[in-house]
């Protein structure tokens, strides 16, 4: 037994090389887990029956009788960076506590290179290779999730591994303004924008609206946004189209001029192809059923 609570020992009674093998049991909670044979720089085809290691120095002996007779070596251990140092764990969510399938994460360097990504699977788990002395950030990503960074770094005679549990909260959870509706989509959820008959410029009513998003996404700058205005059914149909698009890149537009980068707006006109009602031509609602259709809504992308 080494000073790592390491149990070595020799055995015919699990899969080797032949003869006696060197194996390797680690105790955890005062159970011994399952034997790993040494491998081949260890191990041999006759009897290899005795090894000692010293931790601290990372060398040891092991007897065999390999050549004939029996016979006593020195060995040294030398780490193996590809196998030595590994980052992993389990993409959950904050609330839920359930595990966030299909999660991606990603490993970056210390300036904020991509080195890796995977989606996590069923279990939710990953787990990423690393180096020694040298500094990396894992990141969490799901949509509708706020992103999660972590850093960390290693050293030449850091821990052999690093568990990192990530632990997403969705924008629902985060923030009143953002809801799940009925399609899965997710969206921010504003007080109600008007425009001018037949405009679409932002007025200052509008625009204090807006703000709310604004500040939204200042304080998630991953978060992406879909803006999209509709109409009612009144009037032509190409009309009613045209007009919702330039209200929906007049949004935008303004989105932009308070600091939101372009690159995580996009604007959509649907006109009157998306009624939330039984409003789907002219004549048959009262006016109150109408203002219900004509509306500007806000899906996060990401």
């Amino acid at each position: 037994m080494s000073d790592n609570e390491v149990l070595y020992f020799s055995s015919i009674g699990h899969l080797g090389f032949g003869g006696l093998d060197i194996f390797r049991s680690n105790m955890v909670n005062g159970t011994f887990d399952k034997p790993v044979n040494l491998g081949a720089s260890i191990n041999g085809h006759l009897d290899d029956f005795g090894y000692v290691i010293r931790e601290n120095e990372n060398k040891g002996y092991v007897s065999t009788n390999r050549g004939g007779k029996d016979r006593i070596f020195t060995v040294s251990r030398i780490d193996n960076y590809l196998t030595k140092y590994v980052v992993e764990g389990v993409v959950t969510g904050k609330n839920s506590k359930e595990l966030l399938v299909g999660s991606l994460v990603t490993l970056m360097d210390d300036i904020g290179n991509v080195i890796q990504d995977t989606l996590v699977g069923d279990e939710a788990k990953y787990l990423f290779k690393i180096e020694p002395n040298k500094k990396y950030k894992v990141r969490g990503t799901r949509k509708a999730y706020i992103p999660q960074d972590v850093e960390f770094s290693t050293d030449s005679k850091g821990k052999v591994q690093h568990d990192i549990e990530l632990i997403l909260e969705s924008y629902a959870d985060a923030e009143a303004q953002v809801e799940e509706n009925e399609k899965g989509e997710v969206q921010v959820t504003l007080d109600k924008i008007f425009f001018d008959f037949d405009k679409s410029n932002i007025r200052p009513d509008a625009a204090k609206i807006l703000n709310v998003l604004v500040d939204l996404m200042k304080k998630y700058p991953e978060m992406q946004v879909e803006v999209s205005a509709h109409t009612d059914a009144r009037g032509a149909d190409q009309y009613n189209l045209d007009l919702s698009k330039r209200r929906a890149a007049s949004t935008l537009e303004y989105l932009v001029s308070q600091g939101i980068e372009r690159n995580r707006l996009r604007s959509i006109g649907y006109g009157e192809l998306q009624p939330l009602n039984r409003c789907v031509k002219e004549g048959i609602c009262s006016e109150e059923e109408y203002d219900i259709n004509r509306r500007c809504e806000f899906k996060i992308l990401n």
